[in-house]
C-alpha cells in the first residue's frame, strides 16, 4: 500500500520525485549509487573470507600509513581505524596528520592513538593536503610509505600483499586493483582491475591512484609532495617517481575501497576542477625532466583528469600497403585513403603493390610499386626511404584528416616499438583495440565493445595504453628495426613483432573506420563444416566477412561523398 501511494505522490521520473532523492541523499538516507553484479560479487567473496591470522613475513617492511585528516566524519574514521588495526600482516604504522579545524573532530582523532600503539596523531595548521601529507612522511619510520585518504579503507590482506611482493620481488613501487563503495560503505560499485605497469596510459590519466605505496629512499631522493601541485600532489610525485626507472609492481587485487563521499572525487571528479589544471603542470613538468619540453599537454574535453598528448610531428613518412585484396579494391582505397589525409608539408612515399597505384598526382606524395607475390613486405622494406613507416594491412579509413600526425609522432618515445590507432566497425563498435596475452594466447581487447564512453571494468574503452601485442591492421614501426626484424623471413608479421621490456601502444586518439568491410584474406581450405562459410567460428565472437563485390560498393559510396573522381 504504501509503494502504491508513494507511486502515486511521487511518479517515476517525475521532478518532484528526483527532489526527493536529492534531499534524502543529501541527509545520507539514500545512497546516491544503486547496488548492481559487483556488489552482489563483492559480498559473496566477502562470504567465504581467508584465516586472516597475523603474518609475519621474514625481513618483511615496514610500512608507513600516511593519512592527511581534515574534520573527518566518525563514521569514516572508525572504518578507516579498524580497516587498518585489522590487518593481517602487522608491521605497520599509522600516521594521521590532524589538520582539523573543530575542536570535537580534532579530539576524537587524537583519541584514536588508544586503540593501537602503532597509531600515531600530529597535529598541525592546515596548509592544504600536500603540506599536511609531507609532515607525516617526514616523521615516518617505515622503510615504504603508503599512501591513504582519511574516508577510505583497505581490504584486511592489503598489506600483507604488499609486504610479499616486497620481499620476493624487490618492489620499490606498489600499486593495488581498487573499487568504490557508497557513502555509508553498504555498497561496492565501480571497480577497477587495472593493467601492470602501462607507461603511456599512465601519461594520460593517473591510473596506478589508490593503493599506493612507496620506496621511502626513493622520497627521499626525488622529493615530497608540492604544495603547487595540489589536487593532482599524487599524480606528480609519481611522476617524478617513475623519472627514477623504479621497479614497478601491480597487485591485480580489489585491496582499495575508495569512499565517494559527499563532495569526493569518487563520486563527481567536476567537483574538483582544479584538479585537471594541476595535472596538467604535472605532466609538463615532468616531460621537461626527460628533455621532451616541446610536447604539448591538453586536457581532454568534458573528461577532467585526461589529457591529450602532441608530439613533434615528422617530417617524412613511408606508407606501405599490402596485398591483402584485388588490386582494383586497393586502388580504390589509395585514392580514397589520399583524400582523406592531410599530409600538408610532410613528403610521404607510397608504396603500393603494382596494379593498385593511384590515378591521380597529389603533392608531397611519391608512389612506387612491387610485384605482390612471395616476399613482397620484405621488398617493401627495402624500398622504404623513411625512418618510420605505417604498415597497412586493411581495409579501414581515418576518421580525421590530420590523423598523420597526430599518429606518428609516438615513436618519438623511446620505449615503443610499434602502434597501432584505434579500428571502429561503423564508427562506433570497436573492430581491433590490441591483442592482450591470457593463458598463452593473444586475445583481442575490447572487441565488439562500444567504443566511446564505455566504462568497463578494465578502465574506460578509448583510454590510450599499451597492449602486449598488436593485430598488424595498421602497424606504425621504426623502419630500420622493423627491417632488422623481419630479415629475409617472410612468416614473420607486424603481428608477431614483439620484444621483451618494450612496448606495443594503442593510440585511441586515433581512429580508423572500416565501414563493416571485413575480408577474408586468404581462401581457407575447403572442410566439411556446419557452419556457413561466411562465418569465423574460431574467435571469441562470430565474425561474418564481407564479400570484395560489396566492399567495392561501400568505397565507391564512400569515395563519391569524399568527392574522389571514379
Amino acid at each position: 500500500m504504501l509503494r502504491k501511494i508513494a507511486k502515486y505522490v511521487l511518479p517515476p521520473m517525475s521532478f518532484r520525485r528526483k527532489l526527493v532523492k536529492k534531499i534524502l541523499v543529501a541527509v545520507h538516507l539514500k545512497s546516491p549509487v544503486v547496488a548492481g553484479y559487483y556488489n552482489t560479487l563483492y559480498h559473496q567473496a566477502s562470504m567465504h573470507p581467508q584465516f586472516h591470522s597475523m603474518i609475519t613475513i621474514k625481513n618483511g617492511p615496514l610500512i608507513s600509513i600516511v593519512v592527511p585528516a581534515y574534520n573527518t566524519p566518525q563514521r569514516y574514521l572508525d572504518d578507516l581505524i579498524y580497516s587498518v588495526t585489522a590487518q593481517s600482516y602487522e608491521s605497520w604504522e599509522l600516521i594521521i596528520v590532524n589538520a582539523s579545524t573543530q575542536r570535537e573532530r580534532r579530539e576524537a582523532i587524537t583519541e584514536v592513538t588508544h586503540k593501537d600503539t602503532r597509531i600515531r596523531v600530529i597535529e598541525v595548521e592546515n596548509n592544504g593536503i600536500a603540506a599536511n601529507t609531507n609532515a607525516g612522511i617526514s616523521i615516518a619510520t617505515g622503510d615504504y610509505i603508503a599512501f591513504c585518504d582519511h574516508d577510505d579503507v583497505i581490504e584486511p590482506h592489503a598489506l600483507y600483499e604488499v609486504a610479499r611482493v616486497i620481499t620476493s620481488e624487490h618492489a620499490e613501487v606498489v600499486y593495488t586493483d581498487e573499487d568504490k563503495i557508497s557513502d555509508d560503505g553498504e555498497i561496492y560499485f565501480d571497480p577497477h582491475y587495472k593493467p601492470d605497469w602501462n607507461p603511456d596510459l599512465f601519461m594520460h590519466v593517473n591510473y596506478t591512484n589508490h593503493l599506493s605505496v612507496v620506496k621511502k629512499s626513493i622520497l627521499d631522493t626525488v622529493g615530497q609532495l608540492d604544495s603547487r601541485m595540489d589536487g593532482a600532489q599524487d599524480y606528480d610525485l609519481m611522476l617524478r617517481v617513475i623519472d627514477t626507472y623504479p621497479k614497478i609492481i601491480h597487485i591485480p587485487k580489489v585491496l582499495y575501497h575508495w569512499r565517494a563521499a559527499q563532495n569526493s572525487t569518487a563520486q563527481d571528479f567536476s567537483s574538483k576542477k582544479y584538479v585537471t589544471e594541476a595535472g596538467k603542470k604535472a605532466l609538463e613538468s615532468h616531460f621537461k625532466r626527460i628533455g621532451m619540453s616541446s610536447v604539448r599537454v591538453s586536457p581532454k574535453e568534458l573528461q577532467p583528469g585526461f589529457y591529450e598528448l602532441q608530439y613533434k610531428p615528422y617530417e617524412n613518412i613511408t606508407i606501405i600497403i599490402l596485398p591483402f585484396a584485388s588490386d582494383a579494391l586497393l586502388r580504390l582505397y589509395v585514392e580514397i585513403l589520399i583524400k582523406k589525409t592531410s599530409f600538408k608539408k610532410m613528403k610521404v612515399q607510397l608504396i603500393v603493390p603494382k596494379g593498385a597505384s593511384p590515378r591521380f598526382n597529389t603533392p608531397n606524395v611519391s608512389v612506387s610499386t612491387i610485384p605482390s607475390g612471395d616476399n613482397y613486405l620484405i621488398h617493401g622494406l627495402k624500398t622504404a626511404i623513411f625512418d618510420q613507416t605505417i604498415l597497412i594491412d586493411t581495409l579501414a579509413l581515418p576518421s580525421e584528416g590530420e590523423w598523420i600526425n597526430v599518429f606518428t609522432p609516438v615513436l618519438r618515445l623511446d620505449h615503443i616499438y610499434a602502434a597501432s590507432p584505434l579500428i571502429l566497425f561503423d564508427g562506433n563498435i570497436i573492430e581491433d583495440c590490441g591483442l592482450i596475452k591470457r593463458q598463452n594466447t593473444y586475445r583481442p581487447l575490447f572487441k565488439n565493445q562500444p567504443a566511446r564512453g564505455n566504462q568497463t571494468f578494465f578502465g574506460n574503452t578509448s583510454w590510450v595504453r599499451d597492449v602486449d601485442r598488436l593485430s598488424g591492421g595498421v602497424t606504425l614501426v621504426r623502419t630500420q628495426e622493423f627491417r632488422y626484424f623481419i630479415g629475409e623471413d617472410e612468416t614473420k608479421t607486424p603481428a608477431n613483432y614483439y620484444e621483451e621490456k618494450r612496448y606495443a601502444l594503442l593510440h585511441t586518439e586515433t581512429t580508423f573506420n572500416c565501414h563493416s568491410i571485413r575480408l577474408v584474406k586468404r581462401a581457407p581450405e575447403r572442410v566439411i563444416s556446419m557452419f556457413n562459410p561466411n562465418i569465423d567460428p574460431n574467435g571469441d565472437v562470430y565474425e561474418v566477412y564481407t564479400p570484395e563485390a560489396a566492399a567495392v560498393s561501400v568505397l565507391i559510396t564512400i569515395a563519391e561523398s569524399e568527392g574522389v573522381n571514379l
